[in-house]
């Protein structure tokens, strides 16, 4: 690697680094945090991720894991939520290296390393004790092992990427996007692939990979439901936050329609959005976490070529940091701070203040709508009132056979 690169990648890592871990216990954990955060803590006593009600919480495991081993150092919030900041990190690196073997250019990839440094979306959410930093790590690390087993196709290369996706698969649902990114690589490489030659031993290590693949397929399929259309409010998400970014991606991709190993990840990518947008009844804007480095790394060709159009330096210069500075100034940071707000569905009052606020004695009963909170921050409550925000309250559930 060019010795400046790697210093102006050294940069990036650092910089990016103490963006994301300045001040972390400033806000206090909002609610799917808590679920995460009370799963790890009760691996002490029931030996897998689970809660008091008998609900398992395994659809995040390689995290909760990673969790579970943080926690022996404290329930503090600087502590469950640190290594979120690592893998939002290592995640500038892993972009970086990826953008390099896709784009042939190792200035180029530093491109999109910088965006993913800077961009307010990806600080916030490397600052939750929450899995989505590690999926999009995992995510792109899948990518970046399919690129090296397509250009080396050996048993090796593909058991690393059998094992970077099934990770992938095992940490966020949409991990199942990547086999559609798969399906249109292997037929774009087909007659590459057709000489591979697996023996026993592979063989046999890549059947229960494939039946668990098979599995969450299946599972994927019932999440389904065709009654939505979330395309309008996914579309507004994206330019609303990334508005130079969205048109540059297609300049750049017209730039890159030369390079045959950009149209799977474009097929992917627009078949992730419309299957978020008609069949995912869930709506949140952290569900195009994922997909938002795509935007970065298409529009890298269009940002590098916009300078070569002129002829004097001076005036490419000019026209580069014009360029990047409008698309840079909003939804980017640049130095820390302890205010990082998430979006509107994963709102971030201070439960912390409001539950240390309460005096309480062993012999209170405790009745709580948000029940890990509660236990985190103040102690297990007896009851759960079960609440629905459109109707009153219904009926008052015991939360502890403890009690």
């Amino acid at each position: 690697m060019d010795k400046k690169v790697l210093i102006l990648l050294a940069v990036l890592v650092v910089w990016g680094f103490a963006l994301r871990v300045h001040d972390l216990s400033h806000h206090s954990y909002w609610m799917d945090e808590s679920y995460s955060v009370l799963s790890a803590k009760n691996m002490e006593e029931y030996g897998v991720p689970m809660f008091d009600s008998g609900v398992k919480y395994f659809g995040q495991m390689p995290y909760t894991a990673v969790l579970y081993g943080a926690t022996r150092f404290g329930y503090s919030e600087s502590i469950t939520r640190f290594p979120s900041v690592l893998f939002g990190t290592l995640l500038i690196v892993v972009i970086y290296f990826f953008s390099r073997r896709l784009l042939k250019d190792s200035y180029m990839a530093l491109i999109p390393a910088t965006l993913i440094t800077f961009s307010e979306l990806f600080i916030a959410w490397s600052r939750q004790a929450r899995h989505y930093s590690l999926f999009v790590l995992l995510f792109f690390t899948s990518l970046y092992m399919l690129d090296v087993f397509l250009s080396k196709p050996t048993q090796k290369n593909l058991i690393y990427l059998f094992f970077s996706t099934i990770l992938a698969m095992m940490t966020h649902p949409y991990g199942m996007v990547l086999l559609i990114i798969y399906f249109f690589s292997f037929v774009a490489h087909f007659r590459e692939l057709a000489s591979i030659k697996l023996d026993w031993k592979s063989a046999l290590l890549l059947i229960p990979l494939v039946a668990y693949i098979l599995f969450k397929i299946k599972n994927g399929l019932l999440f389904f439901d065709m009654q939505i259309n979330y395309l309008s409010s996914y579309f507004h998400f994206f330019e609303q936050q990334y508005f130079a970014f969205l048109y540059l991606s297609i300049l750049g991709i017209c730039l890159l329609r030369k390079n045959r190993n950009i149209y799977p990840l474009i097929a992917g990518g627009i078949i992730a959005f419309f299957m978020h947008s008609l069949l995912v009844p869930l709506h949140a804007d952290r569900y195009m976490l994922y997909l938002t480095p795509f935007l970065f790394i298409f529009a890298a060709p269009a940002l590098a070529f916009i300078p070569k159009m002129c002829k004097d330096r001076r005036v490419a210069g000019i026209l580069m940091i014009a360029i990047l500075g409008y698309s840079m100034s909003y939804n980017f940071i640049f130095q820390p701070t302890s205010t990082v707000w998430l979006e509107m569905d994963a709102p971030q009052p201070d439960i912390r203040a409001a539950l240390h606020s309460i005096d309480v004695t062993e012999d209170d009963t405790i009745i709580t709508v948000y029940t890990a909170l509660t236990e985190l921050y103040l102690q297990k409550p007896d009851y759960w009132l079960a609440f629905d925000t459109q109707i009153q309250p219904r009926s008052l559930t015991t939360c502890s056979s403890k009690r």
